[in-house]
């Protein structure tokens, strides 16, 4: 019965010590982690992009500036680009 007590002891110590190693080192080859929960959710609706004709820049819908001319929306990235547009009109109606 005596030598029962070392015996214990010392497989409780290989157990420790197989777990301190995986711990340290990670999991055996070939064996996978699981892999996380993700919540399912719909993806988010795709915003219409517009390209801008001053600059070619496209831009969102909802956060353009937008100019009506001869019944079609344009759409801008910018005020500045809006008035450049404007003024380069004006300028080839002019010649």
């Amino acid at each position: 019965m005596e030598f029962l007590v070392p015996l214990i002891e010392t497989v409780l110590w290989v157990i420790f010590a197989v777990w301190l190693i995986r711990r340290i080192f990670g999991r055996k080859p070939g064996r996978q982690a699981r892999p996380p929960k993700v919540e399912s959710q719909p993806p988010a609706p795709m915003k219409t992009l517009h390209r801008d004709p001053a600059c070619g820049t496209y831009v969102a819908e909802d956060i353009s500036h937008r100019l009506e001319e001869e019944g079609k929306v344009l759409h801008f990235c910018s005020e500045e680009c809006r008035m450049r547009y404007i003024a380069r009109q004006r300028h080839s109606a002019r010649a």
